[in-house]
């Protein structure tokens, strides 16, 4: 069956706080042991009324404090973000929609992505949603489409990176954005992106063992097939508002 699109939340994404949130509670649904494709991830947050949490939590908890080396909470890394991505090749508008095709052990996947009218055109954009506002909905032949209830839930992040690199990091999403810094920069992140194709997915954070990258790594690159962890919270607890 299908996955229903999710109601709307007791607490919607939007009204959350995610920078006053307490850390503590941070819960590891899924741990890289037992790690799940993304549409699974997504799928199982929608039943169990998690919320999977957003890069910039995964930022905080990875680079602002220790709080990633809770045991319970690493054995959640490598993990998937609740933060959802869309971006097309370097200098290539956006059009009608944005696919991404890869293979895994011999089986072909893809997903796509709807652009909402108003950012049909853009160039060297990101477009960014967040769960849980949006699900995979499986398609035939292992093809799945990134669906959201609402366009007006999608974000655009201007001035995207074209390659691989350090940048400082958008406000609100912690996603590296503008002209290459240098790595000393307290506020750069490491962007790990296909630098010739489009792509549509989650980003993913890792507590690092590349040397030179650590914890700053965000990773836009990942195939929605690979098993990784996930980290969520219970929106009914006393997640703070906005």
């Amino acid at each position: 069956a299908k996955p229903s699109l999710p109601a709307p939340a007791t607490e919607p994404i939007s009204r959350i706080d995610w920078s006053k949130l307490d850390l503590d509670q941070v819960e590891t649904m899924i741990t890289r042991a037992n790690g799940v494709p993304a549409w699974e991830a997504i799928e199982q947050a929608n039943k169990e009324g998690k919320i999977i949490i957003p890069n910039c939590v995964h930022d905080r908890m990875l680079v602002e404090t220790d709080h990633w080396q809770k045991p319970e909470i690493k054995a959640g890394y490598w993990a998937w973000t609740g933060t959802g991505i869309v971006y097309e090749a370097p200098g290539k508008a956006f059009g009608e929609a944005v696919a991404f095709a890869w293979q895994d052990k011999n089986v072909d996947y893809s997903v796509s992505f709807s652009v909402p009218k108003r950012f049909q055109g853009k160039r060297n954009c990101a477009l960014v949603v967040e769960h849980p506002d949006f699900v995979f909905v499986p398609k035939s032949n292992n093809r799945f489409e990134m669906k959201v209830k609402n366009e007006n839930l999608v974000h655009l992040v201007e001035n995207f990176p074209k390659e691989d690199g350090w940048y400082n990091q958008d406000e609100r999403f912690r996603i590296p954005v503008g002209n290459q810094v240098d790595s000393s920069n307290s506020n750069a992140r490491h962007l790990w992106r296909i630098n010739d194709d489009s792509y549509v997915g989650l980003l993913a954070r890792d507590f690092g063992i590349i040397v030179g990258f650590n914890r700053q790594g965000v990773y836009a690159y990942k195939r929605l097939s690979d098993r990784l962890g996930v980290h969520v919270i219970d929106p009914n607890g006393s997640a703070p508002k906005k």
